[in-house]
């Protein structure tokens, strides 16, 4: 098993404290650098080609893809013997108007050497592909997620197991006790408020940069590494 993933510059010391995590846990790792032109959304639909990428460098070996601004808490080992071709979590919100909304998370997502998996990728970048050439004149935001949503549904023959909520890689406040992987959300330093909670941690995020002069997520994760 190897986990895998991307950073741009910035997020370079993130991508090394997460390596650091990795090895103290006995898990091997390779994060590519990338950057291209354009927003955030724009860099987050490399990763299907991320992870084919790490297919073929690593063709012996369980390909987890990984946010650099994920958190290890503890072994990962569990996460090679899935018995599905590709594993992920399902994340969901209730909207103001009680309606349901549900898609895969792009966080942390397991994927076997197997001719499934490999479809699923390949889809899963084909469709991302098509998104950035559709909206490439126009001021529209991708959704990676939203493309991973459409691959796994319309990918014939790929078995898709739910990751257990301890590797789901849920928000730092509201992962469960024995979270194994935590998710920093180091792009969005003060995410919208949709509740009180959420709230909170924005004002205690904004006190924090006030009283040390740094910003958060430098404060956080430290200097960079050069």
């Amino acid at each position: 098993m190897i986990v895998t993933g991307f950073y741009t510059p910035d997020y370079r010391p993130l991508a090394e404290r997460l390596s650091r995590q990795l090895d103290a846990v006995g898990a091997s790792c390779r994060f590519y650098p990338h950057q291209i032109d354009g927003g955030w959304d724009r860099q987050l639909m490399a990763k299907p080609l991320i992870v084919i990428r790490a297919m073929c460098d690593f063709p012996d070996q369980t390909i987890v893809l990984m946010d650099v601004d994920c958190e290890v808490r503890a072994p990962i080992l569990d996460l090679d013997t899935i018995s599905g071709d590709v594993a992920l979590a399902w994340r969901s919100k209730v909207s103001a108007v009680g309606r349901a909304n549900n898609w895969p998370s792009s966080r942390v997502v397991v994927f076997r050497q197997t001719d499934g998996a490999r479809a699923l990728a390949n889809n899963w970048l084909r469709r991302c592909r098509v998104a950035e050439q559709a909206t490439r004149h126009r001021k529209v935001k991708l959704d990676d997620e939203l493309m991973l949503s459409a691959a796994v549904s319309q990918t014939e023959g790929v078995s898709v197991q739910i990751l257990p909520d301890r590797f789901a890689a849920h928000e730092d406040d509201e992962a469960p006790e024995d979270a194994v992987i935590v998710h920093q959300s180091a792009h969005d330093k003060v995410r919208t408020a949709w509740t009180f909670q959420k709230r909170m941690k924005a004002a205690r995020r904004r006190l924090i940069s006030k009283i040390t002069g740094r910003d958060y997520v430098e404060w956080k994760y430290g200097e960079p590494i050069e």
